[in-house]
């Protein structure tokens, strides 16, 4: 039995407020990540088989899931009438109300389930608004919200280290149930040490009916309590961010407060960015002006601060991107044509040579039986003219 934020107090079905009839008749299934029931789930598929919770208080609820294999039972507090329900689904559904009394007196009362048919009826758990509270109106479903840490989320850069990682320390170890990735405890006491290189840190698990309180310590600091309760079931929740821490070695523990269920599913951390350093400047050949010796000046290294930027480009680089890619395809089609003109001209060259060369002679005059012409001198002389042959070659068409 505990009380939500509200006041509104939480009884399991271990709890000695609750019985059940006959005790051979009834099932408690175990807790597992696929059936998260534990420590209260229990079920019977007995035709008349009871539950029945005593309560001091002016609004009751009682909460289980709704099934295929489930039936109709009967509701009932003290001598009332008793009001026939079902928990009936084709499709299963996890926790949820189905039941809410009336206001009542502020007294005790007995709210009695009764199974009516050989079909399944479930209960998960009872929520009670004590008499010391003022009485309300109706009884509405009450309702946690969830944590609301005035912290910066994790981003996609951060680390993410999950229940699992060997670098955790659970103390004591024996108290800590383990499903893969996610482990859980009823202990008080029960604590969880994680340390981490970086300047910020979150604690991540589920909420559910049957969490409670539990504190975190930063580096030795003072305990901040908190809560994991919630009247269903949600998941990997940030139940604990850290302010922004200077950069190097912290240690974050966690404790469960209560004998009621404290589970962790992942720690985040934002790591430590190391210092940069910067590739000095060359060496000048020409005398500093402020140098009265007309020494040079020695390059002195920068420490550059990397911080990461979200993993987003900004939009100077996306235009320098994009103009060097048109650039790129400009050239690319450009060097394509030339070397396509290059090769076709020395293809055509290659076969301009491979054709023989075979040139015909022929004279313009046929000399052959022919005698040189004379011409008559003034002197009675006479002088063979001289007949000159010309040869012309022409290459083959």
């Amino acid at each position: 039995m505990f009380g939500s934020d509200q006041g509104y107090v939480v009884v399991t079905n271990n709890d000695t407020q609750v019985t059940f009839n006959p005790t051979d008749q009834w099932q408690r299934l175990p807790s597992s990540p696929d059936n998260y029931m534990s420590p209260s789930y229990a079920l019977t598929p007995a035709q008349g088989a009871t539950a029945s919770l005593t309560f001091n208080g002016t609004c009751v609820y009682y909460y289980s899931d709704k099934k295929s294999t489930h039936g109709a039972f009967n509701v009932q507090i003290d001598d009332s009438d008793p009001a026939q329900l079902s928990s009936f689904s084709e499709t299963s559904v996890g926790e949820m109300l189905l039941y809410a009394s009336p206001v009542l007196s502020r007294d005790e009362h007995v709210l009695l389930i009764t199974n009516l048919e050989t079909n399944v009826v479930a209960v998960s758990f009872f929520i009670y608004r004590p008499s010391d509270l003022p009485s309300p109106e109706q009884c509405a479903d009450p309702s946690t919200p969830p944590v609301n840490l005035d912290v910066q989320p994790p981003s996609d850069m951060d680390i993410t280290v999950k229940a699992g990682d060997q670098s955790l320390l659970f103390a004591p170890s024996d108290q800590w149930e383990e499903f893969e990735d996610y482990k859980l405890s009823y202990s008080r006491g029960a604590s969880i040490e994680f340390t981490f290189l970086g300047t910020n840190v979150w604690y991540t698990s589920d909420m559910n009916w049957d969490h409670g309180s539990f504190s975190v310590t930063l580096d030795g600091s003072d305990p901040t309590t908190l809560t994991s309760f919630s009247l269903s079931r949600r998941g990997d929740q940030v139940l604990y961010g850290s302010p922004d821490l200077s950069p190097g070695k912290h240690t974050l523990r966690i404790f469960n407060e209560d004998n009621k269920a404290m589970g962790i599913e992942n720690f985040i951390y934002r790591p430590c960015v190391e210092n940069v350093t910067a590739p000095a400047p060359p060496s000048s050949s020409f005398p500093s002006s402020a140098s009265s010796t007309g020494g040079s000046p020695t390059p002195s290294s920068r420490q550059a601060s990397v911080k990461p930027q979200g993993g987003r480009l900004s939009d100077g680089a996306f235009i320098g991107i994009a103009v060097g890619v048109v650039s790129f395809v400009h050239l690319s089609i450009f060097v394509f044509f030339v070397v396509r003109q290059l090769r076709r001209a020395r293809r055509n060259n290659q076969i301009r040579h491979t054709i023989p060369y075979h040139p015909q002679l022929f004279s313009v005059l046929d000399l052959e039986g022919m005698e040189p012409a004379s011409r008559s001198f003034p002197s009675g002389k006479t002088e063979k003219a001289a007949v000159s042959t010309r040869w012309v070659s022409f290459p083959d068409d």
